[in-house]
């Protein structure tokens, strides 16, 4: 009987636990298992573990999946540090950046606006086609000589009815102040 140790260099060993009481490593060329429990990690030579063989669930904690679609027949959750995509992102529910609240939808477009003279202290409004009803609207106006900045005038903006508005303000004390021809984008989003 081996009190301390035993080195096995040959033969078979049948109907006999390894690692029972106490664990250790093993090192084996070829193992065959009706049922296998790894306590630690498990290292497989690549393309060792191939789709038919995950019948379940598959963990992976390292390493790298490349050109290989991820939820592309049934979706799930993901969680990412860091996520960069080369083409676009589409996103069928809401969009959640930051800590701000989730976007449940963006539309963006951009318009041609020639605003009329518009008197001291009065306002003037028009109305683009949009293909979204949002709760915020932000119009931003190309940089153009005499353009709305130049002019001091001041807008402001919302969509209601599939239609964008843009008002625009005279709050100056001269009578008349003609901005020029602009084009102007507009993004609105639903929270």
């Amino acid at each position: 009987m081996a009190s301390d140790t035993l080195t096995i260099s040959g033969g078979i060993i049948d109907d006999t636990p390894i690692g029972d009481s106490t664990s250790s490593t093993g090192i084996f060329t070829d193992a065959t298992t009706t049922d296998l429990v790894v306590i630690g990690s498990l290292n497989l030579p690549d393309s060792s573990v191939t789709d038919p063989m995950a019948s379940d669930t598959l963990t992976i904690s390292g390493g790298i999946i490349d050109d290989t679609p991820i939820g592309d027949s049934t979706s799930s959750t993901g969680i990412f540090t860091d996520a960069t995509t080369t083409g676009k992102l589409s996103v069928s529910g809401t969009l959640k950046i930051g800590g701000g609240d989730a976007i449940a939808e963006h539309t963006s477009a951009t318009t041609s606006i020639d605003f009329p003279s518009v008197a001291s202290t009065t306002c003037y409004a028009t109305n683009t086609d949009i293909a979204a009803d949002g709760i915020s609207v932000v119009a931003s106006p190309e940089a153009v000589a005499s353009g709305v900045n130049d002019k001091k005038l001041i807008w402001s903006t919302f969509a209601s009815s599939s239609k964008a508005w843009i008002r625009i303000c005279n709050p100056t004390d001269v009578d008349v102040q003609d901005a020029a021809d602009q084009t102007w984008r507009l993004d609105v989003w639903q929270h």
